[in-house]
């Protein structure tokens, strides 16, 4: 796509980019977050935004999470990164923890799908493309406004709440 005959995306490599500057994210308030996850009724939705919530993927990262990328035993973690048909935004890996009551909820979501690739995929094995879709189905069950809800806001909590050893954030 060109604007005035140029393509912004050809004029610097990705990794020469500009990143945007840290502003406060846009966030739930606990009252919000309290609601929509009370209003999921699915074992995979809340999986999803659980993950979502405490783990900060894009929504592209998460839809094309496989399990072979989540170690649920004792040091559990999942890592987010590129590979053959994927790549990340940054195409930069990362890995991260996950609560032990997590982990177990998604080893017992792995067992009910025990021939998935993906963690999350539609009912035909395929990347789901409508976690965003889900999120505003959910916050209308929940009362909340759909127009203020959008998937990147989970990834916005995460960044602001979880702090690395050192201070810095995520």
């Amino acid at each position: 796509m060109s604007f005035c005959g140029v393509d912004h995306k050809k004029l610097l490599n990705q990794d020469e980019r500009p990143t945007p500057i840290n502003e406060t994210p846009e966030a739930f308030s606990k009252d919000e977050m309290t609601k929509f996850f009370f209003a999921i009724t699915d074992e995979r939705e809340m999986s999803a935004f659980e993950l979502f919530l405490k783990t900060g993927p894009r929504e592209p990262e998460l839809a094309n999470l496989e399990w072979s990328h989540l170690e649920l035993g004792a040091k559990p973690s999942v890592a987010y990164k590129s590979r053959e048909n994927f790549r990340t935004k940054t195409r930069k890996s990362r890995t991260i923890p996950l609560e032990r009551g997590l982990a177990d909820r998604l080893a017992a979501w792995h067992k009910k799908n025990p021939d998935a690739t993906l963690v999350f995929p539609t009912k035909h094995g395929l990347v789901e493309g409508h976690f965003l879709r889900t999120a505003k189905e959910i916050a209308e069950r929940a009362g909340l406004d759909r127009k203020t809800v959008w998937v990147h806001k989970f990834r916005d909590i995460f960044h602001r709440t979880v702090l690395r050893l050192d201070g810095s954030q995520r």
